[in-house]
């Protein structure tokens, strides 16, 4: 296995565990029961694996925990690319999950957190270098502030395919507050 490829292997399982325990799964804490299905969907299903990354944002030679170098993005995109991969957004994931659509045998899930300009500047344009498109959860409050997409920008990701999501209105951390400040928050 060579450099490259065992770097993404790792950078996967980083990313799956930072999502599991970083919020990118839909926040912190214990992972709750689903009830199982009764019945299966309706139609010929085949089962996927889906490779799902998450990202924030790009710089050439980044050095932050957060910030990803260009560079090695678009060593990361390459190698995906040369594996086969198809971008599938978080609602394509869904769909297959709930037995309304189907996924590419090899799928992949590009996600961005925090709404950072740098989608749109340097994640976007070499994604599309390889047809990929991502989905981007913004923090509501942060849209258009300093370094942060703006709602024209936003625009402009969906027009090109992209997903939006949401990644809260302020980025709170419920399991880091007291009930009080959570429910300020949420009403």
């Amino acid at each position: 296995m060579g450099y490259v490829h065992r770097v993404l292997v790792v950078v996967a399982i980083l990313t799956l565990l930072a999502a599991l325990l970083a919020g990118c799964r839909g926040g912190r804490g214990e992972a709750t029961d689903v009830a199982p299905v009764e019945e299966p969907p309706p139609g010929p299903r085949t089962e996927r694996t889906v490779l799902v990354l998450c990202y924030h944002a790009m710089s050439p030679g980044a050095e932050s925990t957060y910030d990803v170098p260009t560079e090695d993005f678009a060593e990361q995109l390459a190698l995906i690319s040369d594996e086969g991969f198809e971008s599938v957004t978080v609602s394509q994931i869904a769909d297959y999950l709930d037995g309304r659509g189907d996924l590419p045998d090899r799928a992949v899930s590009f996600t961005f957190d925090d709404g950072p300009e740098s989608v749109l500047t340097e994640s976007k344009p070499m994604m599309a270098e390889h047809g990929y498109v991502g989905t981007a959860f913004l923090i509501s409050d942060a849209v258009g502030g300093e370094g942060k997409l703006d709602w024209d920008q936003v625009r402009e990701l969906q027009a090109a395919g992209w997903e939006i999501g949401s990644h809260t209105s302020s980025h709170i951390h419920p399991t880091r507050v007291g009930e009080g400040k959570c429910r300020e928050e949420f009403e």
